[in-house]
């Protein structure tokens, strides 16, 4: 399950089983294709703790305890995964089931998938955790059984995510993922979140400096502007924090946040900043984000140039 409160929420329900909470958020950094392997553990946590200051033991309690717990499905009759339509979800869900799958699941059990989003009469999209803890029972009732085509489609997706060229996703953006509704939608605005070519922000970025020129002048208040706007990405308070410090050369020393004469000109389009805000060392998936540019009129990557 994708979220400890939605685990909350699903335990004060009676729907019997073990739950286990999937904590990585490989929407965020460098991965690799392989699920669970040593390496893949190397190269998260140093995301975690280079970017977001986790130590070591707290990311073992915390993440890879978890995953250990969900290497025992063998036993299991039946797996239900339940995950969101956002960004984050998304992510996660497709490495979920590209590991399920390369572990030979259906030799074992039944995988089942709740997601949610789009709900009849609502325009809004919902999570997990924005639902009443009463509609999980129904949710479970109406569970969608996964198929080894939907595995395969996923591991395709999440191999190319993984992988080192990320224009090779741009055909999953335009794919109809069968069983996996709100994955294309992901994709691309995955492959908005490479930095623009005119001014080497990406679409969260430029996000955070229009809020801020706005007059959230705090990092809660900005913070809390963009969770309310964001849309699919679906990206939590420490993830917009610490892209707030990355932008800290846009931005006046002190402590109220205000756009300095660089990060005005980067809003405005009259400045290219990708080499103030540190692209060099910067991960999207198994791609090195400063390697490609986001072509806004063409509507597609392209390779940056030096």
């Amino acid at each position: 399950m994708n979220g400890d409160s939605s685990a909350i929420l699903l335990k004060s329900q009676s729907i019997s089983g073990d739950v286990v909470v999937w904590r990585e958020m490989l929407a965020e950094g460098r991965v690799c294709p392989e699920v669970g392997s040593t390496d893949f553990w190397n190269i998260r946590f140093d995301e975690f703790s280079r970017r977001f200051n986790v130590d070591e033991a707290a990311y073992r309690k915390g993440v890879i305890s978890q995953f250990a717990e969900a290497q025992h499905f063998p036993e299991y009759d039946e797996v239900v995964l339940w995950f969101e339509y956002d960004l984050f979800c998304q992510i996660n869900l497709i490495a979920s089931l590209s590991w399920l799958w390369r572990q030979g699941i259906f030799e074992y059990s039944q995988v089942y998938l709740i997601c949610v989003g789009k709900f009849p009469g609502k325009q809004k999209l919902f999570g997990l955790g924005e639902l009443p803890a009463t509609t999980y029972p129904g949710l479970y009732r109406d569970r969608q059984k996964v198929t080894e085509e939907t595995c395969f489609d996923a591991d395709r997706a999440w191999q190319a995510y993984a992988g080192t060229d990320p224009r090779v996703l741009e055909s999953e953006a335009i794919t109809e993922h069968k069983g996996l509704p709100y994955l294309s939608e992901a994709i691309k605005a995955h492959l908005k979140r490479f930095p623009d070519s005119q001014t080497g922000l990406n679409v969260i970025e430029q996000s955070l400096l229009s809020i801020i020129e706005n007059g959230y002048d705090t990092p809660q208040k900005a913070v809390g502007a963009i969770l309310r706007s964001q849309g699919v990405y679906g990206f939590g308070d420490t993830q917009y924090e610490t892209y707030i410090k990355e932008l800290a050369p846009l931005l006046d020393k002190g402590p109220v946040l205000r756009l300095n004469e660089l990060g005005r000109n980067a809003l405005l389009g009259q400045a290219n900043v990708s080499s103030e805000i540190g692209l060099e060392n910067r991960y999207l998936g198994g791609a090195l984000a400063g390697s490609y540019r986001w072509d806004n009129d063409k509507n597609r990557l392209i390779i940056a140039q030096n």
